[in-house]
């Protein structure tokens, strides 16, 4: 009828028992890679030094954490979520 697995049928039917509802739960987004401590450093360094370059705050910040594993680019876009521009 619907063209679709069984199992995923199932599924539904279940989840309509429970809840007797089918909407959709969005889950709230969570950065895996990017921590609130490495922003904090990025913002502290950038406190201190207003015309530092994206290249050298991130080498300034993988230089202090090991975990630290991101691109520049992706560094600039949690700065600017933070309304401060960077030069590039």
């Amino acid at each position: 009828m619907f063209n679709i697995d069984t199992r995923t049928f199932r599924r539904w039917i279940r989840a309509y028992e429970i809840d007797e509802n089918l909407s959709r739960k969005n889950r709230k987004y969570i950065s895996y890679k990017l921590k609130e401590k490495h922003v904090k450093f990025a913002l502290k360094i950038l406190q201190k030094d207003q015309t530092i370059s994206i290249d050298r705050l991130w080498t300034k910040v993988n230089d202090k954490f090991k975990d630290f594993k991101i691109t520049p680019r992706q560094l600039n876009n949690a700065i600017r979520d933070n309304n401060i521009m960077v030069r590039k």
